[in-house]
């Protein structure tokens, strides 16, 4: 059985769902408004349009990149990765044997594979959309992944997609339209020939009879190519959503929570404003009954002119409302202070530096998450795995039993304490003198693992070292025993030398 009705076109499943997206895209009007205008539009505006009027402050737009870019930057480290290929326990033992070099064998396969689909997701300049779907979860709350083979993914917005959720908030049947200009040629037919432009509907749906999902494409009310079926690995769309309430339709934003300190603050600004436009205009009356000075003359002349006439009969306009202005100033000023606080705009963990190191990656994400309550939790797990996932299905890497591990966000964190604890026990250790019963192999592993560090053909074996101590020690042994001789013999002859020259 499919998700929804088989027969219904990939448009009209589109238009059934619309009902139940307008509540969300309401609310996620006013939210862009407060923070990031662009990022969602009031309907039927386009990019040449004028700002809001409401929008008079920068600060939403501030705390919103400011907390993307900690998000962004804990998920895909630069100069590090976010994931490790991990074989499954059972599966590498059966398949090494106990052998260590079949080991080192895979391990090797395994480290060079990461860093090949690294490589990819640089190439694909993958890194700059993750930001781009981080504003939309942070400020809208639902949108689209879509990934394009060999180029990239594709970020689709509140506006332009519909969805189905399950009782648990993942998307079963999904839908996104497209205005296209060029259709790709795998689409073209003789119905969509010269046409000036194309609304092009691609409907993912899952079939629960066979596993699989089912990909539809229409444009113009006409279904273009042939369906394509994807498993769970392949598939080219992701629904993300940010915040999920059991029996909502759609996911929420970060935003929505504080929006109403994001609206004050906004209102706020909007008041300082317009009063301080007031307050800095000048305005001069002058009093021409006595026909002593010319309003004409003042309103015209420049500034250090001298003109005739009386200064009793000018007075200045005075707004005389400086008093009035300290308390919205005041207010405003805290909840400048309460959203910095909840957007993570007042810590200091992150340099202004090319490289970050890991304890500060791991700091920060601990902070994501004390902030955002179990939300960041969630998606420093879905995203990255989406995206390394695609890439290794276009890389065609694969592999028997082995998953893909996180190792960015509270994964690190959790490694980190992992590390943490190893040391307090071997300190502990230290202090009862109880050291040799901890195996050094293992010990090693651990820390790498905590760390995320490739050990291949970089950690020696107990039986190497083990050996190479004894080589010494016999080097050792053999140098000691040579110098010994050797003084013995100089010992020896400096007694004959010294008899020599007695007898004479």
């Amino acid at each position: 059985m499919m998700a929804e009705d088989k027969e219904q076109l990939p448009s009209e499943y589109y238009n059934s769902r619309l009902s139940d997206r307008k509540a969300f895209e309401d609310r996620a009007e006013k939210f862009a408004e407060v923070t990031i205008p662009a990022l969602f539009r009031e309907e039927g505006s386009s990019g040449a349009d004028k700002l809001p009027r409401k929008y008079v402050q920068s600060l939403g737009a501030k705390l919103v990149k400011n907390l993307g870019s900690k998000i962004a930057l804990t998920l895909f480290p630069p100069n590090s990765s976010s994931f490790k290929l991990t074989p499954d326990a059972e599966t590498l033992a059966a398949v090494t044997a106990g052998d260590k070099n079949m080991l080192t064998i895979i391990n090797k396969d395994l480290s060079q594979a990461v860093d090949i689909i690294n490589n990819e997701i640089e190439r694909q300049d993958i890194r700059k959309h993750v930001f781009t779907l981080i504003d939309h979860q942070l400020v809208i709350g639902s949108c689209i992944m879509e990934k394009i083979p060999q180029k990239g993914i594709k970020i689709h917005g509140l506006r332009n997609i519909a969805f189905t959720l399950d009782d648990m908030g993942e998307a079963y049947d999904m839908c996104v339209v497209e205005e296209l200009n060029k259709l790709p040629e795998d689409l073209r037919s003789e119905e969509t020939e010269n046409q000036d432009s194309y609304e092009l509907y691609t409907r993912c749906q899952y079939n629960y009879d066979n596993k699989k999902w089912e990909v539809t494409q229409e444009v113009n009310g006409v279904i273009v190519g042939d369906i394509q079926t994807y498993n769970d690995d392949n598939v080219p769309f992701s629904y993300q959503g940010m915040i999920w309430n059991i029996g909502e339709k759609a996911h929420r934003p970060f935003v929505e929570d504080y929006y109403g300190s994001l609206n004050a603050y906004n209102q706020l600004s909007k008041l300082l404003t317009q009063g301080s436009v007031v307050a800095a205009k000048t305005l001069l009356f002058v009093d021409e009954r006595g026909a002593r000075t010319r309003k004409e003359d003042v309103a015209g002349s420049e500034n250090g002119a001298v003109l005739d006439g009386r200064a009793d009969d000018v007075t200045p306009f005075v707004l005389g409302k400086n008093y009035d202005f300290q308390v919205p100033m005041q207010v405003r000023a805290e909840f400048r202070d309460e959203l910095e606080e909840a957007f993570l705009s007042k810590s200091s963990i992150t340099r202004q530096a090319e490289r970050v190191t890991a304890e500060e990656i791991h700091e920060m994400a601990e902070e994501l998450e004390s902030a955002m309550a179990g939300v960041y939790a969630v998606i420093s797990n879905r995203i990255p795995k989406r995206i390394v996932t695609w890439i290794m299905q276009e890389l065609d890497i694969k592999f028997e039993s082995i998953e893909v591990s996180i190792i960015t966000g509270l994964n690190a964190l959790g490694m980190s304490n992992e590390i943490m604890k190893l040391d307090g026990l071997m300190t502990r250790l230290g202090q009862l003198n109880l050291q040799d019963y901890i195996n050094n192999d293992e010990l090693i592993d651990r820390y790498a693992s905590g760390y995320g560090v490739n050990t291949v053909n970089l950690i020696k074996t107990g039986q190497q070292v083990s050996k190479e101590r004894q080589q010494a020690q016999e080097a050792a042994m053999m140098q000691q025993a040579g110098e010994s001789g050797a003084e013995s013999l100089g010992k020896e002859a400096g007694k004959k030398l010294v008899q020599g020259r007695q007898g004479q």
